[in-house]
Formats: C-alpha cells, sequence, structure tokens
C-alpha cells in the first residue's frame, strides 16, 4: 500500500503543472467587418502562470507548436477559434504568436462567409445584420453567457451607423464598435445601415419607385405620366395660343421721334 501511494506521489509531482494551474486572466476577442460583411478576428489570451516551471514549459509548446493552429488546441483546451469552427464558419488561414514579455497569446484569423448578412435594401441605404449564431461559442443552455474577464468587440465599417442593438445592459459602444462583456442573454441583435454612394440616374429611378409603391402615389403618377404625355401630343396648338394671348394683350408704345442735335451751335 505504501508503495502505491509513492508510485502516485510520484507521479503527480511531475504531472505538467501547466494542466491544473494555467489560467486566462483576461480574453479579448476583436472582430473588424468590412464592407462586403466579411470578418477578420484577432484573439489576445493574457495568461497567467503560477511557478517558473510552468512559463518555462509553455515556452517550449509555444516554440513546437508555432503557428500551428492544431498543435496549439491540442496542447491547451481554452485555445480555439471563438469565432470560427464552432459557428460553422471556415477558417482561411490563421496565425498563432506568444508575447513572452506580457504573456500574451495571439490568435488571428480571417473567415471565409460572412459575419454579417444583407437583411435590407432600400433607395438610399442597405441595411446590415450580424445573426446571434455568431457568439454560439459562448452558448450555454440556451443563453449567451460570456464572462466578465471575456470582451468581446465588434467593430463595424466607418460609414456605417448602428440602428438596432439589442440588449442593452453589459454592452458598451464607442464610435463604431460594440463591447460585450459580462452579459448573460437568451438573445442577441446588431443591425447597422450604409449610405449608398449618391447617383443622379440611380436616384431618381430608386425615387420614383419607392413613391409608386404605394397606390395613392401610384394613381398620382399614373395622372401626371398622361397629362405631360397630351400636353407634348398637343404642344403646338398650346404653343400658338400662348402667343395669340402674348400679342393680344401686348400694348405697343410709339416711338418718340428723334431729336435733330445743331452742329452750328
Amino acid at each position: 500500500m505504501k508503495n502505491l501511494l509513492a508510485v502516485i506521489a510520484i507521479a503527480f509531482f511531475f504531472m505538467p503543472l501547466s494542466v491544473h494551474a494555467l489560467e486566462v486572466s483576461t480574453h479579448l476577442v476583436e472582430i473588424e467587418v468590412d464592407d462586403d460583411g466579411f470578418a477578420s478576428v484577432s484573439e489576445k489570451y493574457n495568461l497567467d502562470f503560477e511557478t517558473t516551471r510552468e512559463v518555462l514549459e509553455f515556452k517550449e509548446n509555444a516554440t513546437r507548436n508555432s503557428s500551428s493552429l492544431l498543435a496549439w488546441q491540442s496542447d491547451y483546451n481554452f485555445f480555439y477559434p471563438r469565432i470560427g469552427q464552432v459557428v460553422q464558419n471556415i477558417i482561411e488561414k490563421s496565425s498563432v504568436a506568444y508575447e513572452e514579455e506580457t504573456r500574451t497569446l495571439f490568435l488571428s484569423y480571417s473567415l471565409a462567409n460572412r459575419f454579417a448578412q444583407i437583411s435590407k435594401e432600400e433607395p438610399r441605404q442597405t441595411i446590415w445584420s450580424v445573426p446571434a449564431k455568431n457568439l454560439l461559442a459562448f452558448e450555454v443552455e440556451g443563453l449567451i453567457l460570456i464572462p466578465e474577464n471575456t470582451s468581446v468587440k465588434i467593430s463595424i465599417p466607418q460609414n456605417a451607423e448602428i440602428i438596432s442593438l439589442e440588449p442593452t445592459a453589459g454592452i458598451r459602444v464607442e464610435n463604431n464598435s460594440v463591447f460585450l462583456s459580462g452579459i448573460r442573454t437568451s438573445s442577441f441583435k446588431l443591425d447597422y445601415s450604409v449610405q449608398k454612394p449618391l447617383s443622379s440616374t440611380f436616384n431618381i429611378l430608386e425615387a420614383l419607385r419607392a413613391f409608386a409603391s404605394s397606390t395613392p402615389n401610384f394613381i398620382l403618377l399614373v395622372i401626371a405620366l398622361v397629362v405631360a404625355a397630351l400636353i407634348y401630343t398637343k404642344r403646338k396648338t398650346v404653343t400658338e395660343k400662348i402667343e395669340d394671348y402674348v400679342v393680344k394683350h401686348s400694348k405697343l408704345e410709339p416711338s418718340k421721334p428723334e431729336e435733330e442735335i445743331d452742329l452750328e451751335a
């Protein structure tokens, strides 16, 4: 029995401590959405070590794993793309780096599918929506749970404007960025609009289409077109009548005789 306890003690002593003691103090997920709805993601893990041995072991693993996402995932279960594989969005390219001085682990990747989807096209703007499924990695028993030590930053294009955001508790908006941290919610909604570039031909056609979308406006438009067509077909008659009216109602005043100038004076 004593021999068994001794073996267990020795095995426990040589067990990698990082498995038990390595902790993520803060986790930042930054999502940059471009004009076409695609996103690039950067995740930062600030790590806490309890012993020097843990630091050295992690440094060795960082050298061995290099930029291999699969190798890092195999060694550390906390390390995986939060906005990617979990939500069935294919990762096109990724890179991993470890900054020893700050003890920060970086994961960067881009997504093959759109992070934001077009929900509505209007004459002057396009409405985009960020589906709640993008936060599926934070879902626990049907609820979206983002811990206090985790922050998700979603940055929309500079020319965009947020028009709908739910929930509001635990969410901070700064310029064109939305910060989520320490929230517990059953749903998430982020809609934003992007103004379309001005184009005279495009705007006129779209404005007419929007104006005629309702029945009363459509009737008015038809009447206006009929009147314009009648005026065009009888433009010659209308012009003659206008000229006759002007002639009849014009008063011609006789011109004054020119004064003779005496050059001998």
